[in-house]
């Protein structure tokens, strides 16, 4: 039985941690040396998508032009539409920027699950305009787009106009690259932090250990290819972070967890086809779960870690002997109270409690 779990221990620790090793040799530092525009589709999205980058163009004299493809609302001209813009004016004023670089298309916002709110004719016009600006860009300039297979369709649909522009401008001068921002891929060679998080959520009192040393992503892509990403600054990170917080309006701490992340690109290849990874279908030979896709590396790690979890606590159970009937009812009682406060800490969560109600039986079959 020893050997067993020392075998698949190893298992665990070479398919979720043996990535964060690999990835260094696939990650390239980027180095921005000219003009940057952000592809974003609501106001938060453009530090999201490139701050730092953009805080690195700026300290280096060069123009940062954000088109901001909605509102902010679902329709233009609403309190909060105008107060979203705002937001936007003063974040890029303080950061640097000029307010004539920044465009809003005032498209319609749509809410997180729901079909686009965006007409065929308000798509066309949003490429139209990005294809101006791709057209007046300087050579050299860095174009930034969400990542193909965004979880919401507002990021999708922003990605089909900026490749329709790109591909019609062809202006192969213009580096483009994509950044993930939310999504429901499950990569563990591409995104191994990720998927250490989503394996140690589902265990119990674990995420109150691990949820701010797992905190960053690495990627989020639905292929492994090489990254780019900029070379660390601190005071430039915490920069981004001050000006995250100037969107009050939205400004939560998932939002403060996402200008904590490392910003990691990829070049964009498919311009060509610019309906690559915008429809609502996972990539080829993903396990699709609950609204979550699953690449075959993820299925490995989180089922040998499942296993490995297994097998110590039959090996726990073997061991666990309680001889009087006064600590059958401590443990018990122990036990039961982790799981009620796990429930009510995570209601939602169906897989914790059933997780936490496989451990009591199998607590209770061992005391018998």
């Amino acid at each position: 039985m020893f050997l067993a779990e020392l075998i698949l221990l190893t298992l665990v620790v070479a398919a979720v941690l043996g990535p964060v090793v690999l990835r260094r040799v696939r990650q390239r530092v980027f180095r921005p040396n000219g003009d940057v525009l952000i592809v974003a589709s609501h106001q938060d999205d453009c530090l999201i998508l490139g701050g730092e980058l953009a805080l690195a163009a700026i300290e280096g004299g060069h123009t940062v032009t954000i088109a901001y493809l909605t509102c902010g609302d679902t329709e233009p001209g609403t309190p909060r539409a105008e107060q979203r813009a705002a937001e936007a004016r003063r974040v890029w004023t303080e950061a640097g920027a000029r307010e004539t670089d920044l465009h809003f298309f005032g498209l319609p916002q749509t809410e997180l699950g729901q079909p686009s709110r965006w007409t065929p004719a308000e798509c066309n016009r949003a490429a139209e305009e990005l294809k101006g600006l791709f057209a007046a860009a300087r050579l050299g300039t860095t174009v930034v787009l969400p990542a193909a297979y965004e979880s919401h369709i507002d990021h999708r649909t922003t990605r089909v106009a900026a490749l329709t522009a790109l591909a019609a401008v062809d202006r192969r001068s213009l580096q483009a690259l994509e950044r993930a921002e939310y999504n429901t891929l499950y990569h563990a060679i591409d995104n191994p932090y990720k998927v250490l998080r989503l394996i140690c959520d589902r265990l119990p009192l674990v995420p109150r250990i691990t949820r701010r040393m797992i905190s960053r992503s690495d990627g989020g892509f639905s292929t492994v290819s090489v990254n780019y990403r900029l070379k660390a600054d601190p005071e430039r990170a915490r920069r981004k972070q001050r000006l995250m917080s100037l969107f009050s309006s939205e400004y939560n701490l998932n939002l403060a967890s996402l200008a904590e992340q490392p910003e990691i690109y990829r070049r964009v290849t498919d311009h060509i086809n610019p309906k690559h990874g915008t429809i609502d279908v996972v990539p080829p030979r993903w396990l699709t779960v609950g609204g979550r896709a699953y690449h075959w590396s993820t299925c490995t790690a989180v089922g040998l870690a499942l296993v490995t979890s297994a097998l110590f606590t039959m090996e726990l159970m073997e061991h666990v002997r309680i001889a009087t009937g006064a600590g059958h009812t401590a443990l018990a009682g122990l036990a039961g109270a982790l799981a009620v406060g796990e429930m009510l800490r995570r209601r939602r969560s169906l897989g914790r409690v059933l997780l936490l109600a496989a451990f009591l039986t199998g607590l209770a079959l061992s005391l018998r």
